[in-house]
């Protein structure tokens, strides 16, 4: 009953608003307004069908082993017992998919370049949860139950998980040792903006906000020079 008596409380005031030049504001069309929904019937009639409802012949199922650490050199992966289960059609590995694709595109400028980022860790990982194997089967249960036995081996490195600290490039926590840093980029502290008045032209520097992309375990931020 509260929640009833707010809202028309709300649509009240709403519906009263003055505009800007004090006329009475027309009541809105959408917001604030009970709509309608036309595609709830199906669903809470369970008719309704989702991607994962559709049955096609030949269709394979995948599971993603992930890393538990957030930063950490991969010693070991063994996939012998997961190729072995009932079920499995193959496994696949970071190293196995590195000679069959080429890395991401990175956007950005210098160093970025440098960056080998491909769709499984291959040496080491950067962030938790960033796959390190998959399993694919003939039934999802199969594939999660394979994806079990995949055993691997991590040699566990300095997490960073603010740019600050990933700023001081210690050797342990530098997320893409070919960088050499953990900066990917640096640019000017300030743009310059050009002031015209009546007797002279300038241009005053203002000040860009704070910028990072962090990859969780190791940031990589935009340096501000």
């Amino acid at each position: 009953m509260a929640n009833k008596s707010v809202a028309k409380k709300l649509k009240r005031k709403t519906s009263r608003s003055p505009s800007a030049n004090g006329a009475q504001a027309a009541p809105a069309k959408w917001v604030g307004q009970p709509i309608r929904r036309k595609e709830e019937n199906r669903l809470v009639s369970g008719k309704g069908i989702f991607v994962d409802d559709e049955k096609m012949p030949g269709v394979l199922h995948i599971k993603f082993v992930r890393s538990s650490y957030a930063h950490a050199k991969i010693a070991r992966i063994d996939v012998s017992k997961a190729e072995k289960f009932p079920g499995v059609v193959c496994t696949l590995t970071g190293p196995e998919i590195k000679k069959q694709v080429q890395p991401f595109i990175e956007i950005g400028p210098g160093g970025a370049q440098k960056i080998a980022d491909y769709p499984m860790a291959v040496d080491k990982v950067v962030f938790q949860g960033e796959p390190v194997a998959a399993v694919v089967a003939e039934t999802r249960l199969a594939a999660e139950d394979a994806g079990e036995l995949v055993e691997v081996d991590y040699e566990p490195l300095k997490p960073v998980v603010t740019a600050e600290d990933a700023l001081k490039d210690e050797s342990t926590s530098i997320a893409f040792p070919a960088l050499l840093s953990n900066a990917t980029s640096s640019l000017p502290s300030g743009i310059l903006v050009p002031e015209i008045s009546s007797t002279t032209a300038t241009t005053r520097s203002l000040p860009l906000p704070r910028s990072s992309s962090p990859r969780l375990s190791a940031c990589a931020p935009i340096k501000f020079t």
